[in-house]
């Protein structure tokens, strides 16, 4: 089995820097065949691609509720003695879950805006819009605690574990990517397309941290240097989290369900990847390294969960 796994993780890390070699050599050329975009806007109309970018990260803030949901109702059932600092937990982990829900949905209604979907932007802005955003990411919190309200002592202590996983890889890996993005200031393809600048003089591989940036009057110029690593590809591989679920449980931790799980993960993230790259948003070195940054937080997660039980021992101790 041992012998399996090594042979598994050789052709993986093969196939990654494979994948890292070929797109380093051919990441512009890729980009002119797959972008789906033209010259002088910068956002596209490729049905696929606007899907991408306005649902790829849901994903992230969706899990982060259920993982904070999961702990809520945890606390809620060890508090058996009515101790205050277990009120103030629970209270804690409902406010950065409702802050999540209202994060993720703010979002979801920008990209909107983003793509001059009509009334959009003025609902953003407006009193019942904001008193709406926050409704729904009260009353999205409030069905996941009572989806996980069913869970049964045993489980829930093992979905607990789980959710702790879950956001120590969401913080991290969104923390590396979004600091070193910040740092590398790489010119997204789009950025040059709406300028018009045939030559892509602006172009820079992934490896080379860009100094030169080029000055706009558009309003989202601010974005323009924001293209490595890719931040929807890291938060769309956050569905990778679910490939440890089937080890938390004695029935499910099987292969049929590993299988399912790994599957969906890669389906998932495959695609929001690929709808970067047609958006013209993203270079697939990008979305490569992006995603990576996530899916490699989840395996050494998966290592600490099941190798060494770190997370088990802390729900013990609560």
């Amino acid at each position: 089995m041992e012998k399996a796994k090594k042979i598994t993780f050789g052709i993986v890390l093969g196939g990654f820097l494979l994948a890292l070699v070929l797109g380093t050599i051919f990441d512009l050329q890729i980009s002119k065949a797959l972008a789906d975009i033209t010259w002088g806007q910068y956002y596209t109309t490729n049905f696929y691609a606007i899907a991408g970018e306005v649902v790829g990260e849901m994903v992230l803030y969706l899990l982060l509720v259920c993982s904070l949901s999961i702990l809520i109702n945890y606390f809620a059932r060890r508090n058996t003695s009515k101790k205050w600092y277990y009120y103030l937990i629970i209270v804690i982990l409902a406010i950065l879950s409702i802050g999540v829900g209202i994060f993720g949905v703010s979002k979801f209604l920008n990209y909107l805006a983003d793509f001059s979907v009509a009334g959009v932007e003025g609902f953003i802005k407006s009193t019942i819009g904001k008193v709406v955003i926050l409704l729904l990411s009260c009353a999205t919190t409030l069905v996941a605690c009572l989806l996980f309200a069913k869970c049964k002592d045993e489980s829930l202590k093992q979905l607990a574990v789980w959710a702790i996983v879950m956001i120590l890889i969401a913080i991290a890996s969104n923390l590396v990517v979004q600091v070193y993005k910040r740092i590398a200031c790489r010119t997204r393809y789009r950025a040059m397309v709406y300028e018009d600048m045939e030559n892509f003089d602006y172009y820079t591989p992934w490896y080379v941290i860009n100094t030169q940036k080029f000055s706009s009057t558009a309003p989202f110029a601010s974005e323009f240097f924001k293209s490595f690593p890719s931040g929807h590809a890291c938060a769309g591989a956050s569905v990778f989290s679910l490939v440890l679920l089937p080890h938390c449980f004695e029935k499910t931790n099987t292969t049929k369900w590993k299988s399912i799980f790994l599957a969906t993960a890669i389906t998932w993230t495959t695609l929001v990847c690929f709808s970067r790259i047609v958006a013209g948003a993203h270079y697939f070195t990008d979305v490569l390294i992006g995603s990576f940054v996530t899916i490699f937080f989840t395996y050494l997660a998966k290592w600490v969960l099941i190798d060494k039980h770190i997370p088990q021992k802390w729900v013990d101790k609560v």
